[in-house]
């Protein structure tokens, strides 16, 4: 199972108001497994935060912060 947190791939997809589908393109994966992924139906490979946050330019570490969204 991954280390990383899910709950901060939702909130960097709305503090960067990006799109799944942008997002996807950004992981290298396609829009309905990161859609998959985004509604913990399909488990996230570490590699995916990793890509993401170097696309993005956030540090791999923001993935392992223990934050929960409201609902």
């Amino acid at each position: 199972m991954s280390a990383f947190n899910i709950e901060t791939l939702l909130l960097l997809q709305q503090l960067e108001r990006s799109t799944k589908s942008a997002l996807a393109r950004e992981a290298g994966v396609s829009s309905p497994k990161l859609s998959k992924i985004l509604n913990r139906q399909q488990r996230a490979e570490d590699s995916i935060f990793e890509q993401i946050g170097i696309h993005l330019d956030y540090p791999i570490e923001f993935f392992n912060k223990n934050i929960s969204l409201p609902p």
